[in-house]
């Protein structure tokens, strides 16, 4: 069958939903190859290398067979400047790290006063590091 020509609606939800899928098709192929090792988090493999193989190869056919929907059904491919990324990604970091502040942690529970001044500058630095980026 050939091209399949939809609404503009429809084409935007389903591209939409394709893109959710690329992404996280993406972040499972990521980890496949590169597991995170950070200070923070850790992923501990606990598969073996053929499940691993087998999995990367069905990301490759996954991967093709949603360029095929994408031509099948006319979806556009949707752009994005590296530049946006890196701020959004930023200005996620921003609202999480102003949530991070002994003041704000108060919900949780009283926060060592003693310990406050300087886990607010520890957060503040935090901040201007990723301000930098």
């Amino acid at each position: 069958m050939g091209k399949i020509i939809l609404s503009h609606n429809h084409r935007r939800s389903i591209t939409s939903s394709l893109t959710v899928v690329e992404n996280r098709l993406n972040e499972i192929e990521k980890e496949l190859l590169y597991p995170t090792a950070g200070s923070i988090t850790k992923t501990t493999v606990d598969i073996s290398n053929a499940e691993k193989e087998k999995s990367l190869q069905i990301i490759i056919l996954t991967k093709r067979f949603i360029k095929h929907l994408a031509m099948k059904y006319g979806l556009s491919v949707q752009s994005t400047l590296l530049s946006r990324i890196i701020s959004a990604n930023k200005s996620s970091m921003w609202v999480v790290l102003c949530d991070t502040t002994s003041n704000r942690l108060k919900g949780y529970g009283d926060f060592p006063p003693e310990l406050s001044q300087e886990f607010d500058e520890d957060i503040n630095n935090l901040q201007s590091l990723i301000n930098q980026i």
